[in-house]
């Protein structure tokens, strides 16, 4: 039986990188059919049968960085699940959140991605709420996330 594509549940694996007070976001250029330019969202993506999420991040940097091998997973943050719009369509997700970190950091020059689809550029985590960062509630729960201070904060977070 074949799933309709628009009633699928899309388990993402997504990295928060943070650097000085700025954040690495990835964002669809021109030739991406899926998603608008102007959205921004965690660097990460899909994670595939019988793959780890923590593996899934290691394989899509690889994919998407021209120099993976800066980036490395650490800490476990948490787990949002919602629900968007996408060009008129509900989209589903389970994001699995992972905190990261990424040698010789430049603002100047973010890391170059390899993939046509998608670009990457630091933003002031300050200013994270002005930005159309895709699921939105990462705006909200993200600086939570990092802070760490309360042990029993609630690492899952949902919008359903």
């Amino acid at each position: 039986m074949e799933i309709d594509p628009t009633k699928r549940i899309n388990p993402i694996a997504r990295i928060v990188i943070i650097k000085d007070g700025y954040i690495l976001l990835s964002s669809a250029t021109n030739s991406n059919k899926r998603f608008s330019s102007e959205l921004h969202f965690l660097p990460g993506g899909h994670v595939e049968h019988t793959e780890s999420a923590r593996d899934t991040i290691i394989r899509e940097m690889q994919e998407e960085f021209e120099e993976a091998e800066k980036v490395a997973v650490t800490d476990f943050l948490g787990i949002l699940e919602c629900v968007w719009d996408n060009k008129g369509e509900p989209y589903h997700e389970i994001n699995i959140v992972f905190k990261g970190e990424i040698d010789d950091f430049d603002l100047n020059a973010p890391p170059k991605a390899k993939e046509t689809h998608i670009v990457f550029n630091w933003y002031k985590l300050e200013e994270l709420e002005k930005l159309n960062l895709l699921p939105n509630t990462f705006c909200k729960v993200i600086p939570v996330w990092i802070k760490k201070e309360n042990n029993t904060m609630d690492m899952f977070q949902t919008e359903i």
